[in-house]
């Protein structure tokens, strides 16, 4: 499903990204736990394309991960000479190691079964020098569908452009939690108005204690859980 909604609307969510997500205080709390333990050297994976390219400004040497052509097209023009990869993060293959591994953007919502989520965490583990990072954020089972985010409407609009979204999600499973989300995205450009629609999305979402579970099955040490930009999502760092 993650291919599929970023192959067919990667340029509206790219142009909602840019307009809600608070990027300037996600990449200083990045930061500060990237300083923390001394990371220069990061792969980046995930949407939030802003977020990266103030992480870049600051001096980090950046690869960026997609798992579509269509995102990474939409990162091109403001990443610029940064490497780039096209894949899956279970199957995640590059050269050498890295100080730390990034998977934020709620990306891990696609991990809809502990096998899959295991799997990745232990590539991430294969690719980090000694001591590296790994830092997810993760949907929280219980604050999911809470607020407007994926049920109700949500209003952006930067210089010309307006977008509208509205949603509604419902529980399909109890066990590991998944959800169906519904979305009609609109796009106002002056008088010009074009619809998006993105139906049956599967979300998953995590407890605390479910994401330090699949750390220690991964062979990664649990750091520490943080708050992320939301309420209804966390952080979570693990070191090699």
């Amino acid at each position: 499903m993650a291919k599929a909604l970023y192959s067919n609307l990667a340029e509206i969510c790219h142009l909602f990204y840019k307009q809600y997500f608070p990027h300037a205080k996600i990449a200083a709390r990045l930061d500060k736990i990237l300083k923390a333990h001394g990371c220069k050297k990061i792969v980046f994976i995930g949407g939030l394309i802003y977020v990266a390219d103030i992480l870049r400004r600051k001096g980090y040497q950046i690869t960026f991960v997609d798992c579509t052509q269509e995102m990474l097209d939409e990162a091109r023009p403001v990443l610029g000479a940064v490497p780039m990869v096209l894949g899956d993060m279970r199957h995640l293959s590059l050269p050498g190691t890295y100080d730390a591994i990034l998977a934020i953007g709620r990306s891990f919502t696609y991990m809809y079964n502990d096998q899959d989520a295991v799997k990745t965490l232990s590539v991430f583990r294969r690719h980090l020098r000694p001591a590296g990072l790994v830092i997810i954020d993760n949907y929280e089972t219980g604050r999911i569908d809470k607020g407007n985010y994926f049920s109700g409407a949500i209003k952006t609009k930067r210089k010309n452009i307006a977008i509208k979204r509205i949603s509604s999600i419902r529980r399909k499973r109890k066990t590991p939690a998944l959800y169906v989300w519904d979305c009609v995205y609109e796009r106002i450009t002056g008088a010009r108005s074009s619809r998006y629609v993105d139906k049956g999305h599967l979300l998953r979402s995590f407890s605390k204690t479910e994401v330090e579970k699949l750390i220690r099955k991964s062979e990664l040490d649990f750091i520490s859980h943080y708050p992320n930009f939301e309420k209804r999502s966390f952080v979570t760092v693990a070191r090699k």
